[in-house]
């Protein structure tokens, strides 16, 4: 997208959008634009049909129509927080697992989040920040600069801190190790940087980093991922802490992922128009 475009829409956003009939017209708005211009229907319905073979067509037409209404009221949701902030706190309904972070939070261990483009995944990042653990998630930079400014200042005012993917490892295992919660990405297709591991029961090649970090920094690997149950209302799951069976280093890590995205699989099914079909995560 044109940063100046982008500018005009994160400020339209900020100074519209509120929980209310103005997100409800906003992600009416959106949702109409995007149904009409259905990006990357294909690729959507590409991997829903290696995803779910066993649905029909309709059923995946109709899932990626509701992909287009989520983002748009993640979109609307985004304008409200940007205008006011601490509401992450109330739109965020955490189940049981998060005692398992106020313990490592109030203990100083660290930990690392198991994350992905699932729910309102920037309104996660929030929540995080907002709660005062001691948060960062790692992302990839932007190409361009100031589009890069645009979403970094954008994460700065709703409370959050990133690193970048390109961070050195020791950096990443110190902040791990003294404590620091470490979120990483785990659903994007990773070529031959990758592992492969299964996805809904297909090989996907996948980020192994999160793995990778826990076995250096010797601490918990936990999956969070959060889900829209209706506008500004999410359910934020945090998963039991992954562990495998002892092994070589790569035994170790191959199957800590396969576990995460087993996880993250499951949830997918319950709420299938949440995570973002339109990354191509097949080849």
């Amino acid at each position: 997208m044109n940063p100046s475009l982008a500018s005009a829409l994160f400020s339209g956003l900020r100074s519209f959008s509120a929980p209310g009939w103005r997100a409800s017209a906003l992600a009416w708005l959106l949702g109409w634009g995007l149904r009409r211009a259905k990006p990357r229907k294909k690729v959507a319905l590409d991997n829903l049909r290696r995803a779910f073979p066993e649905k029909d067509e309709a059923w995946r037409v109709a899932v990626v129509d509701e992909i287009y209404w989520h983002l748009a009221w993640s979109l609307a949701e985004y304008g409200a927080l940007l205008k006011d902030p601490p509401q992450a706190l109330a739109w965020c309904v955490p189940d049981e697992g998060v005692d398992f972070l106020d313990r490592c939070a109030a203990e100083g261990r660290g930990a690392v989040i198991c994350a992905g483009h699932c729910g309102n995944w920037e309104l996660l990042g929030a929540w995080f920040a907002r709660k005062s653990y001691p948060f960062a998630a790692i992302v990839r930079r932007h190409d361009d600069l100031l589009m890069e400014e645009l979403i970094d200042g954008a994460r700065k005012t709703v409370g959050f801190s990133t690193l970048g993917k390109d961070e050195p490892m020791r950096r990443v295992v110190r902040r791990l190790k003294e404590g620091g919660f470490v979120a990483v990405l785990i659903d994007q297709r990773a070529g031959s940087e990758g592992i492969e591991v299964p996805f809904f029961g297909v090989p996907a090649t996948t980020f192994p980093g999160a793995a990778a970090l826990s076995r250096l920094a010797q601490v918990p690997m936990v999956p969070v991922f959060s889900f829209r149950e209706k506008p500004f209302k999410h359910k934020i799951y945090v998963g039991a802490p992954l562990s495998c069976a002892a092994g070589s280093r790569d035994e170790e890590i191959g199957a800590l992922m396969t576990e995460a995205n087993l996880v993250l699989e499951k949830l997918i099914r319950r709420y299938p128009a949440q995570w973002l079909w339109l990354h191509r995560r097949w080849p």
